[in-house]
């Protein structure tokens, strides 16, 4: 697992992305952050840093989880990089590149917030052959993710 915080100009990425959703995410209820002041005023990587090595502590837990999924998937594991950043929604995915972007300022569980967007890499394919809504994504994410963390031998 890679774990990194993204620059100014991948916040500003991020930022774009999310203003082109936002609707979306408020219609969804799906909580996100945005800027207070300029992303390079707001911009603390002391922060980024100290965010990043709480979630390294629990490397081995998210490594065990994605041991499990490669099973329950039947796939050889997946390498997933883990991105902080300050803006956009709690937790998001990339499913091209195996990429989890994680928003530092998440006011829930970081590590289940992982461990939920990599199911969400897995299932993605799925989702989008029999074009789910998105309340049926995040039911059958969750219910995914619940079945392989109480998953043991």
């Amino acid at each position: 697992m890679k774990f990194s915080i993204n620059s100014i100009n991948e916040e500003k990425e991020v930022l774009e992305r999310t203003l082109q959703v936002k609707l979306f995410l408020e219609n969804e209820r799906v909580k996100f952050t945005l800027p207070q002041k300029s992303i390079e005023d707001e911009y603390n990587k002391e922060e980024y840093e100290s965010f990043k090595n709480t979630l390294k502590k629990n490397e081995s837990e998210l490594d065990d989880f994605s041991r499990k999924l490669s099973v329950f998937f039947n796939k050889k594991p997946l390498s997933f990089s883990i991105k902080i950043s300050a803006y956009g929604p709690m937790g998001s995915y990339d499913t091209n590149n195996n990429i989890i972007t994680i928003n530092k300022y998440i006011d829930r569980d970081p590590i289940g917030t992982i461990k939920h967007e990599m199911v969400h890499i897995m299932v993605e394919h799925f989702v989008q052959e029999y074009s789910l809504s998105h309340t049926e994504k995040e039911r059958l994410v969750n219910n995914l993710q619940k079945t392989i963390e109480q998953a043991t031998k």
